[in-house]
């Protein structure tokens, strides 16, 4: 199912200075009201850490609400310090069902704007765990 979402200038601004400018820990995203168009929600700050974003992705789900975000995640790997982008879908299971219905069809147009390739998709604070991030992140990896 094809949305026709459009994804706002300022998300891709954002993800660089993230991702080349290390600026950011995280952002989070979210559609507009009206459902036509992906911006920015927030950007942390560097020293934030994966359980603050936890935390505010579980709070919106509290109000049954969706969002995207993008982690800059360091981790352990068999020894060796490794860092990946981790993107994640947040979509809690008691969401408002047309919002959940059009992220859900819409984060392949974030995703391919920002040129990512793993995600996580979370309904729950369980699949929203920084293992299960770190799990999703480290497949294929070698050492």
């Amino acid at each position: 199912m094809s949305s026709g979402v459009k994804v706002g200038k300022d998300c891709t601004d954002k993800f660089e200075e993230l991702k080349m400018g290390k600026k950011y820990r995280y952002i989070l995203f979210k559609l507009n009201d009206k459902l036509t168009q992906i911006d920015v929600d927030y950007c942390s700050p560097r020293d934030a850490t994966y359980d603050d974003m936890k935390t505010q992705l579980l709070a919106i789900g509290e109000e049954r609400h969706c969002r995207y975000g993008v982690f800059d995640l360091e981790f352990d790997f068999n020894g060796k310090q490794k860092q990946k982008l981790a993107f994640i879908s947040w979509a809690p299971e008691n969401s408002i069902l047309k919002e959940k219905m059009v992220y859900t069809s819409s984060k392949d147009y974030l995703k391919k704007a920002l040129q990512l390739v793993n995600d996580l998709q979370a309904t729950d604070a369980e699949e929203l765990s920084i293992e299960c991030a770190i799990e999703r992140c480290s497949r294929g990896m070698k050492d």
